[in-house]
């Protein structure tokens, strides 16, 4: 844990704690996921393949999706 904190001070990265808005926007995204309603638009299948080559690109590493409304709503910053 030190060294995450030791790492993040270095590259000079803030961390900010998720809004309860995009908690509450992930874990409905979860419950559609489990019971099959869940969709993504093309936009959204972008919008996940450019954070993973955005990922990548920084060396990092695992296979996890990010919710598609948090990923929606920071296109912005993901796309420049």
């Amino acid at each position: 844990c030190t060294f995450s904190k030791k790492m993040v001070n270095w590259l000079g990265v803030s961390v900010i704690d998720n809004t309860s808005e995009e908690i509450n926007d992930l874990v409905l995204e979860m419950l559609d996921r489990l019971d099959d309603k869940f969709e993504y638009t093309e936009e959204d299948s972008y919008l996940q393949e450019q954070f993973k080559i955005l990922t990548e690109s920084y060396k990092s590493y695992g296979l996890a999706s990010i919710g598609k409304k948090f990923l929606r709503k920071y296109s912005h910053i993901l796309l420049n």
